[in-house]
């Protein structure tokens, strides 16, 4: 079993809003991933308090099984302290984190996401990408020069009335990885890009550092965040 987690500020940002986090308990691992929005630092305090709360709020609920349920209420939770900063603190006031976390346990794993930060499972057999993201693209510009702009349809905190997290369920094998990621990686790596990095590493801290590097190098847009497992 082996963890990894990264987070880089890229190469047009001028700070790092993400966060990746890893966790133990027992024979339970946990990795996640949030993007933060809001701007003015306030996208890295909710991304690093999101991170934390899911987190704390696993650990505390644990009872010795992995289930949904658990999951679902660490999201909340994270989304309630988030909601309480900016409560208590008018500079904060809009902030929000995408999360996507997963818990691992007896080569079980279940993985919950809010916003457009992924998972994907990596095999010997391709890649195959584990959750939807809550998001959608509004096109703008003129014809010819087409762009388009990504609207979270939900997201931790940002004023929301509660989060209503999707939680999948997946059998990990020996070979697999299991990759969290922001949009700074997917954005500038395709699929497949993302599964020939992985599958041809010798280690899964060196599939980490290569993703990251790679989408630098592809143009670093973004701020970039890894977090892989491996049974």
């Amino acid at each position: 079993m082996a963890r990894y987690t990264q987070s880089d500020r890229g190469e047009q940002r001028e700070r790092n809003e993400d966060h990746a986090f890893s966790f133990k308990l027992g024979d339970v691992f946990g990795v996640g991933v949030a993007d933060g929005l809001g701007g003015h630092a306030a996208g890295q305090v909710a991304s690093e308090l999101a991170s934390a709360t899911f987190a704390e709020s696993f650990q505390e609920l644990y009872d010795g099984g992995v289930a949904r349920d658990v999951v679902r209420l660490c999201f909340e939770d994270a989304e309630g302290a988030v909601q309480r900063r900016m409560d208590d603190d008018e500079a904060y006031r809009g902030m929000g984190t995408t999360l996507v976390a997963a818990v691992v346990a007896d080569g079980r794993a279940l993985v919950g996401n809010v916003g457009d930060s992924r998972a994907y499972l990596v095999t010997d057999g391709g890649i195959r990408q584990v959750t939807d993201d809550h998001a959608e693209r509004i096109p703008y510009g003129s014809p010819g020069r087409r762009r388009s702009l990504t609207r979270l349809t939900q997201a931790v905190g940002t004023e929301s009335e509660g989060v209503a997290p999707d939680v999948f369920e997946l059998e990990l094998s020996e070979g697999d990885a299991l990759l969290l990621c922001s949009d700074g990686l997917t954005d500038e790596l395709d699929d497949d890009r993302i599964r020939r990095v992985v599958a041809g590493a010798d280690a899964l801290d060196e599939a980490g550092r290569r993703l990251v590097r790679y989408a630098n190098r592809s143009g670093g847009r973004d701020n970039v965040s890894v977090a892989l497992y491996a049974p």
